[in-house]
């Protein structure tokens, strides 16, 4: 059996693909598995896949781009905006560019089914596997869908959620709520054992611990809030905000002033 994954764009679409791979592999070890990405993020999409599967898994990248919307901007005000328009521009070529790949690749080597994970990756290798007819599966972790899913829903055989079917829009006959796929590494600890890690990691066992982290980038928004307030969120707990290079040294600086349980 030969089961391709599509995602993208981010480690959220990626690291929930290797857990439903390893469970794969459990229950039917010989299934060829394969994954594709957009090209940005192929590089940490390799590493992921082979520190998780060695050889086996073997990732290939697509030609994809988004189509850029934003809550702040009208329908008309993107119009106003040039990188906004040149982005959309640009990426509607590289879509098309995606879809004849995935077609060709699809022809060449067809799966028996393909599970989406989400991303703008999915959605040339969507419709491409759509006009072959090859089964497609999707998962959704978010409560509310993002474009992608929304368009490769309206073909997909099933559609899997990490939230209840109540938040979503998706047609129920073959919709399940199923939660997010986790590796076995993330497991419940008992309260001794997390009170060994805080000490072990220099923190008072006596305290909350509160982990805060955003996406790759920053993500500037959320650390920018975390900031704000951190100084009074630390009378409360102890807090760890994870930050993405673009904003790191920038963070280091601003929060040196801050409390130790900061």
């Amino acid at each position: 059996m030969k089961i391709l994954a599509i995602g993208g764009g981010s480690g959220g679409h990626v690291v929930p693909v290797v857990a439903v791979f390893k469970e794969i592999l459990k229950k039917k070890p010989d299934t060829e598995l394969y994954f594709w990405c957009d090209k940005k993020f192929a590089p940490q999409a390799k590493k992921i896949m082979a520190d998780s599967f060695g050889e086996s898994v073997k990732v290939s990248k697509i030609s994809s781009g988004k189509f850029r919307r934003y809550n702040h901007l009208t329908f008309w005000q993107h119009f106003m905006v040039p990188g906004v328009v040149f982005g959309n521009f640009i990426d509607i070529f590289k879509n098309i560019a995606g879809i004849f790949q995935a077609f060709t690749k699809l022809v060449v080597n067809r799966p028996d089914v393909i599970f989406c994970k989400g991303g703008f990756v999915c959605v040339p290798a969507g419709l491409a596997a759509w006009a072959l007819r090859v089964p497609i599966v999707i998962h959704d972790s978010d409560a509310h869908p993002g474009l992608a899913n929304r368009i490769i829903s309206r073909f997909a055989k099933r559609i899997a959620t990490g939230a209840p079917l109540e938040f979503y829009n998706y047609p129920k006959k073959n919709s399940r709520y199923v939660g997010i796929p986790v590796l076995e590494n993330f497991k419940k600890y008992s309260k001794k054992e997390r009170d060994n890690f805080k000490l072990e990691l220099g923190f008072s066992k006596d305290e909350p611990l509160v982990l805060i982290t955003g996406g790759g980038l920053g993500a500037a928004r959320l650390n920018n809030a975390i900031v704000a307030k951190g100084e009074e969120l630390s009378k409360h707990s102890q807090i760890v905000l994870i930050s993405g290079l673009a904003q790191f040294d920038e963070l280091q600086e601003e929060t040196k002033s801050f409390s130790k349980d900061f």
